[in-house]
Formats: C-alpha cells, structure tokens, sequence
C-alpha cells in the first residue's frame, strides 16, 4: 500500500489505480469527430426517403457534436457505443420506421462505420506524459487498470500500440448491457486486479467515471481536465487535476 497525492489531497494506503481511456489516458477528439461525421454520412443515406432536412443537425445535437466538436459531457464522449445506438435508434424510429428496424438500420450504420476506422489507436494519440506517469506508478508497487467504456480489444490495442501493455494489470471495458457508471464494472475490475475497491483511485474525465468510482465506494474520485481545450469541473469529483503531473506517489 503506498500513499497517493492527487492536487493538494492525499489518499492513504491505496493498492491500485483505475484509469478511464478516452479523455484521460488518449486523446479521442479526432476519432469521435469522425465517427460522428462517418455514423451520419452512412445514417442519411440509409433513410434519405424519410429523413427530413435537420435529421442531421438533431443527432448531432443529441450526440453532444457542436461546430464539429465534442463535448466533454456528451453522450458521444461518455456512453458506451450501445447507449449511442439505442438513443440514435430513438431517432429514426421517429420517422415511422418499427423499434426492430429502427435499431437494425442504426446497428448497420455504425459497424459500418467502425469498420472504416479498423486501428482506432492511432487515431486516439496518447496525451504526452502518460508513459512516465504510468511507469512511475508501476515502480512503487501499485496495481493499475484501464476502466473504459471501450471493448476490450480497442482497449487491449492501445496499450499495446503505446507501450503500456508491461505497466497495466488488467483491463476491464463495457460488458453486454453493462456500461459507466454501474458500479458492478469497478467489481469486475477490482476482482481482476486482486484488490478491494476502498483500496482503489477511480481517475477519469466524465461524471460517468466519478458516479462509477463514487457508487464502487472506491477511496477517491479524481476528475481530470488535461485532455480537453478549456478546464471544467465534474459534479461529486474529490478534485479536478489540470495536470498529469499532480499524481504523485508521496509514501509507502
């Protein structure tokens, strides 16, 4: 167990630490950017009998895509790939298609348009400084995970296209109707690591993360910034880091 100083906080006898992916170990603007653009590109296609002109404009509304960004609270930046598809199916069943078809046309729309990104890790760039940190962590003896809202093989992916495959314990992505912030997920994760969740930090940039780690009963939320164009504050987080360098190991 070693002590974790988080900005000006300290966190006692910690055994391991849980990162979300996206937002706060990679940089995933540009790839959810295209997808976004993709996903619509292939949706309006498929219903352009039905579609009216602004179909476009409310998805994109909906998936939080303003001026061709991303918002860090939206659902696109958040949810889970199925919590995008149930929400965007939603949508074109409102053009009178049945729930069933709805859902398939936006299920064939979106593998279509995965299938048009097949090495996500190299479009969602490692944010400079997460290799050292992550290795000076891995020094002191403490357990660490990747917690994503991503399937395991994106997960698995970017570790190992970043080299931080040898530093990670285990990883733990959204299961079959299970996703942030269901706290059964840092269960799962805790389980795979060997540690009890009071021993952990849930680190994340979304309020998805905190409610995770904040339901889990983990021993800290910490909500980080350094990922996105402008700082914000996420509701319940312990505190909000600007910087990947206020993670610091201070005492065994």
């Amino acid at each position: 167990m070693v002590d974790v100083q988080c900005g000006d906080r300290i966190y006692r006898n910690i055994t391991a630490i849980l990162f979300d992916k996206d937002g706060t170990l990679s940089d995933s603007h540009e790839y959810l950017r295209q997808v976004a653009l993709k996903r619509s590109r292939i949706l309006e296609h498929q219903i352009a009998d039905r579609a009216p002109a602004n179909f476009t404009e409310k998805l994109f509304q909906a998936w939080g895509f303003r001026d061709r960004q991303v918002h860090p609270a939206s659902m696109l930046a958040m949810g889970s790939r199925r919590d995008n598809e149930i929400v965007t199916a939603g949508f074109v069943a409102a053009l009178g298609y049945d729930w069933i078809e709805a859902l398939s046309i936006t299920e064939a729309a979106f593998a279509k348009a995965q299938a048009a990104f097949p090495s996500k890790q190299e479009i969602t760039t490692i944010f400079p400084g997460v290799l050292p940190m992550v290795q000076r962590l891995h020094q002191t003896g403490l357990k660490l995970c990747i917690l994503s809202a991503d399937v395991l093989p994106n997960i698995a992916g970017f570790a190992q296209h970043y080299q931080l495959d040898s530093y990670f314990d285990f990883y733990q992505g959204a299961e079959p109707g299970l996703s942030k912030p269901n706290p059964q997920l840092l269960d799962m994760a805790c389980a795979g690591l060997g540690v009890k969740p009071e021993q952990t930090l849930m680190i994340g940039d979304s309020r998805a993360d905190i409610e995770l780690g904040r339901r889990g009963k983990a021993a800290g939320v910490i909500g980080v910034s350094w990922g996105w164009h402008s700082p914000f504050n996420i509701p319940n987080a312990d505190i909000m880091l600007r910087s990947i360098d206020e993670i610091q190991v201070v005492g065994a």
